[in-house]
C-alpha cells in the first residue's frame, strides 16, 4: 500500500504542472500560425526566392530554388 501515497502525489504534480504546459502548445501553436502566414503572405505576393529561403530545410530538400 506504500504505492498510494506516491502516486497521489504524482498525480497532483502532474495536474498542476498540466495548465502550464496548455499554455506553452497554446503559444507554439501560435508562433507557428504567425510564422505560416508571414511565409504564406510571400509566396502570395510572388516572392518565391525568399520564400524559398526562410522554408525549412526539409522543404529544401525536397524543393530546389530554381524549381
Amino acid at each position: 500500500m506504500r504505492k498510494a501515497p506516491i502516486l497521489c502525489v504524482l498525480a497532483l504534480g502532474l495536474w498542476i504542472l498540466a495548465p502550464s504546459a496548455g499554455r506553452a502548445d497554446e503559444a507554439s501553436e501560435k508562433a507557428a500560425g504567425e510564422a505560416a502566414r508571414s511565409w504564406l503572405a510571400l509566396v502570395d505576393s510572388g516572392n518565391y526566392t525568399e520564400s524559398w529561403s526562410q522554408a525549412s530545410q526539409l522543404f529544401k530538400q525536397q524543393v530546389t530554388a530554381a524549381q
